[in-house]
């Protein structure tokens, strides 16, 4: 594989990382140094020469069970089995939260098994019992959907994909999940040339300190999207103004197959625009979300502003129409979006009881 590993590295496939822009902006920047990349092609043209056994590390020990204990596990109710061969599965499940009360929650943390089946998750949490429903209609276990999960929901719990650490929120920040709710799991499956029966956990660490900013989760999105056939450089944009002062902890973009850069940018009252993330080469097979080390302030009057660069032509290999036709937003591969999720942090008011944070919310469409 040593070949494979150089052009991986040179090429910058491999870390995956897609954001461009200073290292280290986001938590896990895995890009490589250009001085570690020409140390990798070094050693392999070199013949991939032994170091001295004296420098040898200590073999990893990998940790089992989970990585921070849980005060509380969902999972799913029976076993998913998964064929050998085909295409990949995108399956949405229900896990019934089996919370009496409500809680504010530090981190999740995902316990998938077998691992390498498990392409990505998405976990959001639903208080209407839509899940529910769309999934006592399908007749496999949980219910089919490309892109959204079908209905609005009350916040969003994180997000998991190979190697992926569980992450705590800072100090004082917790996302709230109600009582009695749903939590609905997507749940990207990869097939690996042999049945597997596929288990999920999923652990919820609550906060035990004093929570003075609650952190919710919104989309800034383009619902009127509409791309034109044949376009190879089509731009999009949406913007909404922040009526509050806010915190921003993390982002995470998402775009179809014929999504090819986009763009998140804060313009201050002052006028000044801070660009928070780029990305110059969207690959839908590598969607992530960018953590921030430190909060960013939003101040009230703030303009957030997203930007997507859409090819719609025939040259796109990616693209799965045959010919082009026009796109608008949807949620199946032959649709397309522009969005990105953010996770906010309203100070002083863990509760959401301020009637100006509960319409900031309504006005984003939560």
């Amino acid at each position: 594989m040593s070949k494979d590993i150089v052009q991986q590295t040179q090429s910058g496939a491999m870390p995956p990382w897609r954001a461009s822009g200073p290292r280290n902006r986001f938590l896990g920047d895995a890009r490589l140094l250009d001085s570690e990349k020409r140390k990798i092609k070094e050693w392999v043209d070199g013949g991939m020469p032994k170091g001295d056994p004296k420098d040898t590390p200590p073999q990893v020990i990998w940790p089992k069970g989970w990585k921070s204990a849980p005060d509380h596990i969902l999972q799913l109710k029976e076993e998913y089995e998964l064929s050998a061969d085909g295409p990949d599965e995108y399956v949405w499940f229900v896990l019934p939260s089996n919370l009496l009360t409500n809680r504010l929650i530090k981190s999740v943390e995902f316990r998938p098994e077998p691992a390498e089946n498990f392409h990505h998750m998405l976990a959001f949490v639903d208080t209407s019992d839509s899940a529910r429903k769309m999934d006592m209609a399908d007749p496999k276990p949980g219910y089919r959907r490309f892109g959204d999960p079908g209905f609005v929901p009350d916040a969003t719990l994180g997000a998991w994909a190979l190697g992926a650490l569980p992450h705590s929120l800072p100090t004082g920040y917790a996302k709230a999940i109600k009582a009695h709710s749903d939590v609905v799991v997507q749940v990207h499956f990869t097939k690996r040339g042999k049945p597997a029966k596929c288990r999920l956990k999923i652990g919820l660490r609550f906060a035990n300190e004093v929570v003075k900013h609650h952190v919710v989760t919104l989309a800034l999105r383009k619902a009127d999207l509409s791309i034109p056939a044949g376009r190879s450089e089509f731009v999009a944009e949406c913007t909404e103004t922040a009526p509050l002062t806010v915190e921003l902890l993390a982002l995470g973009p998402h775009m179809h197959f014929l999504g090819r850069k986009i763009r998140f940018s804060v313009e201050h009252p002052d006028g000044k625009e801070d660009e928070l993330l780029r990305i110059n080469d969207w690959d839908f097979n590598w969607q992530m979300p960018y953590v921030f080390p430190q909060p960013k302030t939003v101040h009230a009057g703030s303009v957030l502003r997203l930007t997507g660069t859409f090819d719609n032509s025939a040259e796109n290999p990616l693209n799965p129409n045959r010919p082009p036709k026009l796109v608008s937003w949807g949620p199946s591969a032959r649709d397309e979006m522009l969005l990105i999720m953010m996770d906010l942090a309203i100070p002083e008011d863990p509760l959401l009881e301020r009637k100006d944070v509960r319409e900031y919310l309504e006005n984003l469409g939560r």
